[in-house]
């Protein structure tokens, strides 16, 4: 799949994944920008979990599996949104 004609501030996730302890994703948009990382149990109440600068393009997110719910949710926004 080829992506052109991007919007300024454009991010997608994907490959979302779990093993050895850990959740994973990767984060593609626009490079040279810092993201913030959000993860929330009910998709109105998001906490920041972590930031990551996409240097090329892509970057990857990994964090400890949460504890204490069955499901969570994330999203990614431009930090400078915050």
């Amino acid at each position: 799949v080829a992506i052109t004609n991007r919007q300024p501030g454009f991010v997608k996730l994907e490959s979302p994944g779990v093993g050895g302890g850990f959740f994973t994703l990767q984060i593609v948009g626009e490079p040279g920008v810092v993201y913030d990382v959000l993860r929330s149990t009910n998709l109105s109440d998001w906490t920041k979990v972590g930031s990551v600068t996409n240097v090329t393009g892509t970057v990857p997110y990994r964090e400890p599996l949460p504890t204490g719910t069955t499901h969570h949710y994330y999203r990614a926004k431009l930090a400078q949104e915050w």
